[in-house]
């Protein structure tokens, strides 16, 4: 089930466009300062000195995600978990930010930590990642559908069977689902969320598909997406 606002936009799943943003001057520079140390000359430890500086003097949230992003990002090239995962939980505080180059910093923590946990932990992160794009408080944005595929081939990598690793990509299936119904998006907005709309087609994944969308009284429209091969096989 789906939600359109008054303007015919999503409200559930929440979805975020590719937006860019220009960095101020001084942050782009220690930025560079800080990228420089980290993979030009790999000094570690001066990159970190670096971000903690940006850190501290960050402007925006924008500006905070990208270096709380580079910070867990050197913690996991040096091998330090504890790193990752108080990163991570910093950038929780952030579910809805992106940086200045439209990358999502929460999930590329996410990423970063299921690579660096057990299998049994990264499937807590997944489904942690999965649950809260379903409930609209991560958004679906034109990464995600990496992001997805990234997760699938870390969870592949162990020769785990059975209901651990099929409950895990239940879950990264229903991102997907979200992901094709965002992609029907603009014939969705043509039929606009004043009427009682029928919509059929095939999403990106070649699955055959069924929209329904119904006006709400207060301007808004709830819809329900039908699989139909997967009506045809129940």
């Amino acid at each position: 089930m789906f939600t359109l606002d008054a303007d015919g936009q999503f409200d559930r799943p929440r979805f975020s466009r590719l937006m860019f943003s220009d960095r101020r001057p001084a942050f782009r520079e220690v930025l560079r300062r800080g990228e420089d140390l980290e993979f030009q000359t790999e000094d570690l430890e001066g990159a970190r000195a670096v971000y903690r500086t940006a850190l501290g003097e960050a402007e925006s949230d924008v500006e905070r995600v990208e270096v709380l992003n580079a910070l867990g990002r050197l913690a996991r090239r040096s091998g330090d978990l504890e790193g990752v995962e108080a990163t991570h939980a910093k950038l929780k505080a952030y579910p809805l930010v992106f940086d200045a180059d439209g990358a999502h910093p929460l999930s590329l923590s996410s990423l970063r930590l299921a690579q660096a946990l057990s299998f049994d932990g990264a499937a807590g992160v997944i489904r942690e990642w999965s649950e809260a794009v379903q409930r609209g408080q991560v958004p679906i944005y034109p990464g995600c559908r990496q992001v997805v595929g990234m997760f699938r081939e870390r969870i592949g990598r162990k020769k785990a069977r059975g209901d651990r690793i099929q409950d895990v990509q239940n879950l990264l299936d229903s991102v997907v689902d979200l992901v094709d119904l965002v992609n029907v998006y603009p014939r969705l907005h043509r039929a606009g969320p004043g009427r009682r709309t029928f919509l059929s087609g095939v999403d990106e994944g070649g699955k055959s598909y069924l929209v329904y969308l119904h006006p709400e009284e207060d301007g808004k429209a709830t819809g329900v997406s039908l699989d139909l091969e997967g009506l045809r096989e129940a």
